[in-house]
């Protein structure tokens, strides 16, 4: 994890594809997987608030959300 603070401290956001690519690598990575780790927070919230719409009382279009 050293290295990547590293890499992140070095090329974060700066204007530059090189940098930004270097930032890529980090976050795409098997350690970091950035992109499944969000996936997962993201279908979680939903879930919640899937269960949270439909405990309120005369919503409608509750069916459109069960997914």
């Amino acid at each position: 994890m050293p290295e990547q603070r590293r890499v992140l401290n070095g090329n974060h956001e700066r204007k530059d594809s090189e940098c930004e690519r270097r930032v890529l690598e980090v976050f795409e990575s098997s350690e970091v997987d950035l992109r499944m780790t969000n996936g997962m927070y993201e279908e979680g919230v939903y879930r919640e608030l899937v269960v949270m719409i439909g405990e309120i009382p005369g919503v409608k279009g509750k069916s459109i959300l069960k997914g």
